[in-house]
């Protein structure tokens, strides 16, 4: 606790009152996430069984993208989304097309050049076999990394940016090495081109996209590959250079001898490298695609301990081409000749060119997209689009693969609807879609996308954006759009922020915003009407950061859930001067939720982690009563909600899993819908309002 207690000893006293509904909201109403007091409850009954074309009184086709939560008041239901209105995807993916083309075109044009060798003309100098089995080697490797970037040319997240960023300078060395390699041996030219090689290495590491964020110092995932690319680079520079001098200091007796052409090993190991290489190019990429992630499919189904996360996957590419252009170092530096293998004399400038189009169209054609954001109206009854209301157009915003450019779920409030974006900034329409205000000033600095979604109360419209950068909240006024207060907050080092959407508690004349402040690792409570903090908490354990997961309440005690430790936390005893207290924690092993909400029902806390770990925990004690792993291959990012007396969880792949609400694993049900659930669905007057990627879904 900070400052003097006495000095707002009256406002923490009305923390031991009970909580009570937020005015305006009906029990048929779902009016923003999680239904925002509700905390992801229904008391009535919902459908356990249902598909694509049974049990579903209406399914709606939404424009654009986006993962926030249907709300449901009255008659309508709202949703938000962003569509781009760019066409860099197309340039960009003519551009790969033609950079396929022309490595097929260089690959091919070798192919009179690899048939000469095996005519004998070529496999009489000595050293050729050394130089045909790298030269095969190589343009294997160059086409396995195209290929990968043509397959995920698509993507436009942060992951997908960097990954393309080192894969493409991973195909910029190999296709340095291919030059050096038909260079010729000793020469002036090939001494000048390692050292222009490894003069350039630490420039390009510069042009690497989001430099703010992909920083060179730390112990981070991403920081290692980065070190790689500048070690690759000088590797193969320094390599080509040593070997050179050391060959020019040796004087070899027989230099032009002839070799035994009838070697059966000079024919057959380099025929075995070339296709080797062909496989590695051609099936390579399809084969590293189907290894199975911990979100994806691959060709079968294997358990959850086997999969693999996508850094492990592109470390197995990064591996293998490291490999070979270590064996080419090494052949470089220890070879006595090494003649050139070059096709024709426009290979080497056709290869470098291939390099100079991979880095342009790769890291720059198409990044930049422009979107607009869109607030959706739905009937609830016949599940017609009523009204659509675009806005807040602009440069789509860094986001994670799993995120999306409308994330948060918007929130109605008296009367009205607020849809908030992150950076792109907020929008505020009447319940017939006609624009009252909108802000465009309220930055979201993270590298993942914002996370956390909006909460109201009386005239205060709350924005959350704890990122490590710039962190901050602020309080919106609900007519006007006017600022009414900002509490700007410590940085902390790193690129990733807190995206929990926060709970406010309304306790007689007190509105208490609780959020959880990563800096500290710490739960803070802010005063509603002025941003001033009035306490803060650390509980012991590990809680990890990047959480998604909001805090639940029930009575005096939080929940506050984290991949590592679930923890309860007492705060009845601010009220009389003293601290809040830790009623219990239970250790998760890290199989606690980091994306999805826990619910809490009949003294029960249920919840799922991102790989389908369910587990429950009792109110009272924290005792954990049961985990089971939940059926799929898919994440589980959608918080679970309670329908009566039954739990609901979904995953990625559209499957939704029911069990009982009971201290021991009773399955209900499993139903299948076409497209990903990552939007937390709203259940309202029995029914389930579920939407997928495919579209919004009305089960009954």
């Amino acid at each position: 606790m900070r400052g003097t207690i006495s000095r707002y000893f009256v406002l923490l006293a009305f923390l031991m009152a009970p909580v009570v509904a937020c005015p305006g909201q009906s029990d048929m109403d779902w009016p923003g996430w999680r239904g925002l007091s509700k905390q992801g409850r229904s008391e009535q009954n919902g459908p356990t069984t249902w598909s694509d074309d049974s049990n579903v009184a209406w399914k709606t086709s939404l424009p654009g993208q986006g993962h926030s939560s249907p709300i449901v008041v009255g008659d309508d239901i709202i949703v938000t989304a962003a569509y781009s209105v760019t066409h860099g995807q197309k340039t960009r993916q003519t551009g790969m097309y033609i950079l396929v083309a022309l490595a097929l075109l260089l690959v091919g044009s070798s192919g009179p050049y690899i048939l000469r060798y095996y005519r004998s003309e070529l496999r009489q100098k000595k050293g050729q076999f050394r130089s045909m089995l790298m030269f095969c080697l190589l343009i294997g490797l160059l086409l396995h990394v195209l290929a990968l970037l043509f397959l995920e040319s698509s993507n436009t997240h942060h992951r997908s940016c960097y990954s393309a960023w080192l894969q493409s300078f991973m195909l910029a060395g190999i296709g340095i090495a291919v030059v050096i390699t038909g260079l010729p041996d000793r020469s002036r030219y090939r001494i000048v081109f390692s050292i222009l090689v490894m003069v350039l290495a630490m420039p390009l590491i510069l042009l690497r996209p989001k430099p703010e964020y992909y920083i060179m110092t730390g112990n981070g995932v991403l920081v290692w590959p980065t070190y790689l690319s500048i070690l690759l680079l000088i590797s193969i520079g320094s390599a080509s250079l040593i070997g050179a001098f050391l060959r020019r200091r040796k004087s070899e007796n027989g230099s032009n001898q002839q070799v035994n052409t009838d070697d059966s090993t000079q024919f057959l190991l380099p025929l075995a490298a070339f296709l080797l290489a062909f496989a590695c190019g051609f099936l390579g990429p399809w084969v590293l695609q189907r290894i199975p992630l911990m979100d994806q499919q691959g060709w079968f189904d294997v358990p959850k301990s086997w999969r693999v996360f996508w850094w492990q996957r592109e470390a197995l590419v990064a591996v293998g081409c490291c490999l070979c252009i270590a064996l080419w170092c090494l052949m470089q530096v220890f070879s006595k000749r090494l003649p050139p293998a070059r096709p024709h004399r426009l290979f080497s400038p056709g290869v470098l060119t291939l390099v100079v189009l991979c880095l342009l169209v790769v890291n720059y054609v198409g990044r930049e997209e422009s979107y607009v954001r869109v607030i959706i109206c739905i009937d609830r009854t016949t599940g017609t689009i009523k009204w659509q209301r675009d806005g807040l157009a602009g440069p789509k915003a860094t986001t994670h693969r799993d995120n999306s450019p409308a994330s948060p779920t918007p929130v109605i409030h008296r009367g009205n609807v607020y849809a908030y974006f992150g950076t792109p900034g907020l929008m505020c329409t009447d319940m017939r879609g006609k624009l009252l205000w909108s802000d465009s000033n309220l930055p979201y600095e993270g590298i993942h996308g914002v996370g956390a979604s909006l909460v109201a109360d009386n005239d205060h419209i709350i924005v959350t954006s704890l990122n490590s950068r710039a962190p901050y909240v602020t309080a919106l006024h609900a007519e006007t759009g006017a600022r009414l207060w900002t509490a700007k907050l410590a940085k902390w080092s790193g690129i990733h922020g807190e995206y929990r959407t926060p709970l406010i508690t309304y306790l007689h004349d007190t509105k208490v915003l609780l959020n959880w402040y990563k800096s500290q690792h710490e739960l803070t409570a802010t005063e509603v009407g002025s941003g001033r903090e009035l306490w803060s908490f650390q509980p012991e354990g590990t809680f990890s950061g990047q959480s998604v997961a909001s805090i639940i309440q029930k009575d005096n005690t939080l929940y506050v859930p984290s991949r590592g430790d679930f923890a309860a936390i007492d705060i009845s005893a601010l009220a009389s001067g003293g601290s809040a207290r830790e009623i219990w924690r239970t250790h998760m092993r890290g199989r606690g939720p980091v994306t999805s909400s826990p619910v809490l029902h009949n003294e029960l806390i249920f919840m799922v982690s991102d790989r389908g770990h369910a587990s429950c925990l009792s109110v009272g004690s924290g005792e954990l009563l049961w985990r089971e792993d939940l059926p799929g291959s898919a994440y589980y990012f959608a918080s679970p909600i309670v329908m009566g007396e039954n739990v609901y969880f979904f995953n990625t792949s559209g499957l939704t899993t029911v069990i009982a609400c009971d201290s021991t694993f009773k399955q209900v049900g499993q139903n299948v819908l076409p497209g990903g659930i990552y939007a937390t669905p709203a259940p309202v007057d029995g029914r389930l309002y579920i939407r997928t990627t495919a579209g919004l879904w009305c089960i009954e």
